[in-house]
């Protein structure tokens, strides 16, 4: 499978390089915290439009696990279809692919029965999205934000505003990005349960994780006068239901969009 090595001392060394920002952030719950930061409106300035996956180590743009290529199924085409018609809309420019991914390490494993393609089916796949869209393939991320043998990130962004990008900031924690925006309930709670598989797992911190110290999920709510978009109720029963099996290892904490 082409997925991170363990590496207990880095993972070890990670977790202690976070620990001072994550104790803060519970100390003070996540969302008083990021409403004391005076520049989080920038974190929702998004720069970037291309589609990526939602792993950590790939910053900036619109987040789909592998890209996407878990909709590469038979049962799943008409999901697929609706994903493509919203990233047009939200006028994506590019596609990546990225070394290492999880996804389509599952698919490889799950549909293709050949988890030594990995790698080759991330960028066939991310290639084939990018000619539907009409867009660049943007090519195959080799240096991730992450190390490379492991996953570091403590916290999954559940992004109902579909343009948040905390990398944007330094005092907002890196971590997985399901853009929820763009995709259905169901699917999305897949992918968000994807990010807690990698988080508790091997290539990820995974025992470190308790009731003292929690993975979060933080649903976010776009800003809107209209009342549209998908509201805070939903994303934080949708993340509760995926947080279920880990008990108090897990928290949900939302957050909203600020007022641009």
């Amino acid at each position: 499978m082409n997925t991170p090595e363990k590496n207990e001392h880095g993972q070890d060394n990670s977790w202690q390089e976070s620990q001072a920002l994550f104790s803060t952030i519970h100390r003070m719950g996540l969302r008083s915290y990021l409403e004391g930061l005076s520049n989080l409106s920038e974190a929702f300035n998004l720069q970037d439009r291309s589609v990526r996956c939602i792993d950590e180590g790939t910053p900036g743009g619109i987040h789909i696990a592998g890209s996407g290529i878990l909709l590469d199924t038979k049962d799943n085409e008409a999901k697929l279809v609706r994903v493509i018609e919203e990233l047009r809309g939200a006028g994506v420019d590019g596609v990546y692919s990225h070394e290492g991914c999880g996804a389509a390490a599952l698919y490889a494993e799950k549909v293709m029965d050949n988890p030594a393609g990995a790698k080759d089916y991330a960028i066939k796949w991310a290639e084939e999205l990018a000619s539907e869209l009409g867009v660049p393939y943007r090519g195959h991320i080799e240096k991730l934000s992450r190390p490379k043998e492991f996953h570091n990130a403590r916290i999954a962004y559940f992004d109902g505003s579909g343009k948040f990008d905390p990398f944007r900031i330094k005092d907002i924690p890196d971590g997985f990005i399901v853009s929820r925006y763009y995709l259905d309930r169901d699917y999305a709670k897949e992918e968000l349960a994807i990010a807690l598989s990698i988080a508790f797992g091997h290539h990820g911190l995974e025992d470190r994780f308790t009731k003292d110290d929690p993975f979060i999920i933080a649903p976010i709510e776009k800003f809107t006068t209209k009342r549209q978009g998908i509201s805070m109720a939903e994303l934080e029963s949708d993340a509760r239901e995926v947080a279920e099996k880990y008990g108090d290892r897990v928290i949900v904490h939302g957050f909203k969009e600020p007022r641009q």
